[in-house]
C-alpha cells in the first residue's frame, strides 16, 4: 500500500474521511448495478460482481436494493452454495477522480472489469461510520467492500 493517506471528500453537505485499510483489486463480471443519492452518496454506485464459475452460470439472477445485492436460483449449481458465497460481492464504489467516475458510470451489466484501489472505512463529521469488509468469509450487513477506486479497466480500456 502506498504511504498512508486520509482522503477528504465532500458529498451531500457532508465531509467524509476515507481511511484506507488495504490495497484491493478485483477482476469480475458485473451482474447488477445500482446508483444512489442517499446519505452515503460518497459512494454513488454499487456494483454487484461475480467471478470464477459464477461468471459463466446462466441459472442465477441478481437484484440490488438498499445497498444489498442478492442472488436467486431454481436449483443449486454444481459448484454449490458455499462456492457461490465466496465468488460474489457487492462493491460500494467511491471514484478517486472524475475520469474514474465517468468510467464507473459507463459500466453495463455483463461487462468484465478490473477495479484497483483501496478498501476504506468511511466516517463523516456527524460521527457516522461505514466499515468495509476485508474477507470473503462474510455476507449480509457489513459484508460489502467499500472501494476507493483509483484505476478501472473495462474490456481493454483503462481509466485512471
Amino acid at each position: 500500500m502506498r504511504k498512508f493517506f486520509r482522503e477528504k471528500i465532500n458529498s451531500k453537505n457532508y465531509q467524509y474521511t476515507l481511511n484506507p485499510v488495504a490495497t484491493y483489486e478485483i477482476s469480475a463480471k458485473v451482474v447488477s448495478i445500482r446508483k444512489y443519492k442517499d446519505a452515503m452518496a460518497v459512494s454513488p454506485i454499487d456494483l454487484c460482481s461475480v467471478w470464477g464459475q459464477m461468471a459463466d452460470e446462466t441459472g442465477i439472477s441478481y437484484s440490488q436494493s438498499e445497498r444489498y445485492c442478492s442472488y436467486y436460483y431454481r436449483s443449486v449449481p454444481s459448484f454449490g452454495e458455499y462456492y457461490m458465497l465466496k465468488h460474489f460481492a457487492n462493491n460500494h464504489i467511491i471514484p478517486a477522480s472524475d475520469n474514474v467516475s465517468n468510467a464507473i458510470n459507463s459500466i453495463r451489466i455483463n461487462d468484465k472489469v478490473i477495479l484497483k484501489g483501496y478498501l476504506v472505512d468511511v466516517t463523516n463529521e456527524k460521527g457516522n461510520f461505514w466499515k468495509t469488509s476485508q474477507t470473503r468469509r462474510d455476507s449480509g450487513y457489513g459484508g460489502c467492500e467499500i472501494i476507493y477506486v483509483t484505476k478501472v479497466r473495462i474490456g481493454s480500456k483503462i481509466y485512471e
